[in-house]
């Protein structure tokens, strides 16, 4: 998580060149969601990726997130209805009004995962949603260069030391949170829905990321990658991301390739608290 923190970050990279989250997803959540559409507090909110679109389904979105780097870049375009504000994951308690739903993109394999639940529960109000979402590994149309985004990503001699530990959690989609949900006493109709395209898994309403790239925009959304921030830092130079490329670009003879995200979205309901 110090990565994100630090002020030499590339937050600009990371807010560019990262996939769009598709409208199919707000309307699942939409469609998910009884009651009132007041207020929808996003979680990790890095520069606003998700957030800006809440806005469109919610009367007001709280931004929240631990890089104060990233929010300055949000707040570059921050409409009116829109805040953001600096916080960890699990922490709820600068809030001064009750949220109807909960949201964290790409964020929670950050986060202490039974801190995170509880503190949802206390905060979320009586049928209020929780909703999120994570996309892990892209898978290309091609086996070879699947072989060298694995070998560049988690080789030993390459970006795989410099993950941090929340990487486990990114690329199990979440197990470990995602029971902690399922086990509580304090939420229910909870929906996870996995999309593994290796497995050929789809199952329920999945998030379904795919991009049309160039290689040169793949490997600029590799950079805004926290261990290809670390490795710069560690060693001082940036061959790693050429190298990369120019593997790549022998996959795919310079040509544009398609990328598909494998990815979990998940959705739950707050209890009715007894009184």
């Amino acid at each position: 998580m110090a990565t994100f923190t630090s002020t030499e970050f590339n937050s600009e990279n990371y807010d560019r060149f990262r996939p769009v989250y598709p409208d199919e997803l707000y309307q699942q959540l939409v469609d998910y969601h009884v009651g009132a559409k007041g207020l929808c507090v996003d979680v990790g909110c890095g520069s606003g990726q998700a957030t800006f679109t809440l806005k469109k389904y919610f009367d007001k979105v709280i931004g929240s997130d631990i890089s104060e780097n990233q929010l300055a870049v949000a707040r570059k375009r921050q409409p009116a209805g829109i805040e953001f504000r600096l916080g960890t994951g699990e922490d709820f308690s600068w809030l001064t009004e009750t949220p109807d739903v909960i949201t964290a993109a790409e964020c929670l394999h950050w986060v202490d995962p039974q801190k995170f639940v509880a503190n949802v529960a206390n905060s979320l109000r009586d049928h209020g949603t929780l909703s999120y979402w994570l996309y892990t590994e892209p898978i290309f149309q091609n086996e070879r260069a699947n072989q060298v985004y694995n070998k560049f990503t988690y080789g030993s001699d390459y970006l795989g030391p410099y993950w941090d530990p929340g990487r486990t959690h990114f690329r199990n989609h979440l197990k470990e949170l995602n029971h902690i949900l399922l086990d509580s006493e304090l939420f229910d109709e909870v929906k996870i829905s996995n999309f593994k395209q290796e497995e050929g898994v789809k199952n329920g309403d999945i998030l379904y990321l795919e991009k049309e790239m160039t290689i040169s925009d793949f490997i600029n959304f590799v950079s805004s990658w926290p261990s290809v921030f670390s490795w710069k830092q560690q060693r001082g130079k940036e061959g790693i991301l050429d190298d990369f490329y120019n593997e790549l670009n022998d996959c795919f003879e310079g040509g544009n390739m398609k990328v598909i995200w494998n990815s979990v979205l998940v959705f739950a309901r707050r209890k009715q608290r007894v009184v």
